[in-house]
């Protein structure tokens, strides 16, 4: 396997473990609510419906947040939402890496292509999630390419907890293998 064929596997499965949150963290961070306004009603009173579209918003949340640490280098707010103990700060270290001495990644960005919530039970849910990984390269602060990858798909399953008004990822499944 070569450099670039290994640095572009790595880095994908680093954005697999990111955009899957972390089940070792006694307190995980938590995603923010997406509701416009807070809620004063208690969870039991929420509809199926409602519930559904929290877990899907938290999770596109998280792609959203990937997305703009894969753009800019800014990795602070991705590094809020997982512990500094699980996997899924892989991603962040890449992207980190690749920024170093004004080095950037180019193109690099999920795009979901399908989110589906299943398994609603009281203060947990999962979801199915399909998403397209973007071809990218990641460049020296001279503009010389050091990796390329071809990008992919992203296929896994994600587990999720309410924890108040929250809803954290806990939890990932690879679906793709």
């Amino acid at each position: 396997m070569t450099n670039r064929t290994r640095s572009a596997t790595l880095l994908g499965a680093a954005c697999l473990v990111a955009v899957a949150g972390c089940g070792s963290d006694p307190k995980p961070k938590v995603l923010p609510s997406l509701s416009s306004t807070p809620s004063t009603t208690a969870t039991s009173t929420t509809s199926p419906g409602s519930v559904e579209a929290e877990v899907e918003a938290a999770v596109r949340h998280y792609f959203d947040v990937a997305n703009e640490a894969l753009l800019t280098g800014r990795t602070g707010e991705l590094k809020s939402l997982s512990s500094s103990e699980c996997p899924c700060r892989d991603l962040v270290r890449q992207i980190d890496k690749a920024f170093q001495g004004g080095g950037r990644m180019q193109g690099a960005s999920f795009r979901i292509t399908s989110l589906k919530v299943h398994d609603l039970r009281n203060k947990t849910a999962a979801t199915e999630v399909s998403a397209r990984v973007a071809p990218y390269k990641i460049l020296a602060a001279g503009g010389e390419v050091l990796e390329q990858s071809s990008g992919g798909q992203l296929r896994a399953d994600f587990s999720l907890v309410r924890e108040g008004a929250q809803w954290l990822v806990v939890q990932s499944v690879d679906l793709s293998a």
